[in-house]
Order: C-alpha cells, then sequence, then structure tokens
C-alpha cells in the first residue's frame, strides 16, 4: 500500500503538493495539519498522531527516499 493510499484510508487529505512542500490537513478529532519539507527532508505536525498516521509517514519518507 502506498503513503498516498494509507493517509486517505485514515482521513487525511493533501492540500499542497509541490517542489518544496506536501501538506496533508484531517480534521477528523482536532484539526491537524502534517508537513513534509522536502528541502530540508523534515516533517512536522501540529497535534499527536496515531501510530497508524506514524506508519504512514514512515512509508511517505521511504517513498521519498529519505529512509530505506
Amino acid at each position: 500500500m502506498t503513503a498516498k493510499e494509507m493517509f486517505e484510508a485514515l482521513g487525511w487529505k493533501i492540500v499542497q503538493d509541490d517542489k518544496y512542500i506536501i501538506e496533508y490537513t484531517i480534521t477528523k478529532h482536532y484539526p491537524s495539519i502534517l508537513i513534509f519539507h522536502l528541502v530540508y527532508k523534515e516533517y512536522h505536525c501540529n497535534n499527536a498522531i496515531s501510530v497508524d498516521t506514524n506508519q504512514a509517514i514512515t512509508q511517505k519518507m521511504k517513498e521519498l527516499g529519505w529512509i530505506e
């Protein structure tokens, strides 16, 4: 399963996807924003994340070539 499919299954929506940033949002419990900074190879989230979201983040980092 791809990271995109994993995020979609969890309710995350892509709001920005360009050469600098990939941004997801979700409003399931509390509004949350998850941003992947492609230049700096960092990600940030404004709230706590679930184990399932963490697995999707890990998959995304693998697809981006940040980790093996």
